[in-house]
């Protein structure tokens, strides 16, 4: 019995920095058969400032194509201004935007092919910064003027803050 075309991937970690992606599409190949999906990188638990962006990711191995699904507390979260959710191939993300209290919780993705379902969790909590206090806008409007190799720049920077780092992009 031939099996049909199908584009499969599978990943296969060979040591901690190194992973093995191995890929097909014939219909006579040995292994030309479905593999329900498995967890080859699940979830991380994340800590995020309030204000800040959290990002969960994950890696899966099984035959494509994969649906995939995030939940919050048990509930099925929507892609929109607040979560951003990617799937290319083997790998899954959830962008959690401007990171509040109501964010914190237990986040779960599931991942599903023709042949089985996958799920693992994570928790989300948010971090206090320094002394408790928040991030002022004030501090982000700034204007501030820098020197760089003798050369004076008057410019007006954007600020990103992502987890407890401080970003700043110059045009």
């Amino acid at each position: 019995t031939a099996c049909p075309l199908r584009p499969t991937a599978r990943l296969r970690r060979v040591n901690p920095g190194l992973v093995l992606v191995q890929s097909w599409f014939s219909p006579n190949a040995p292994w030309c058969h479905s593999e329900p999906p498995e967890f080859l990188r699940p979830l991380q638990s994340v800590e995020a400032v309030r204000g800040a962006v959290a990002q969960l990711e994950c890696a899966v191995s099984g035959s494509a194509p994969f649906e995939v699904s995030w939940r919050r507390n048990k509930k099925r979260l929507a892609s929109g201004p607040k979560f951003q959710m990617v799937s290319l191939g083997p790998h899954a993300s959830l962008e959690i935007r401007s990171f509040e209290s109501a964010d914190v919780g237990e986040y779960e993705c599931v991942v599903s092919n023709e042949v089985g379902t996958a799920a693992c969790t994570a928790s989300a909590r948010q971090k206090a910064t320094a002394a408790g206090q928040t991030l002022r806008h004030r501090y982000l409007s700034a204007r501030p003027r820098f020197n760089l190799d003798s050369v004076s720049y008057q410019t007006s920077p954007s600020v990103h803050l992502n987890s407890s780092k401080l970003y700043l992009n110059l045009p």
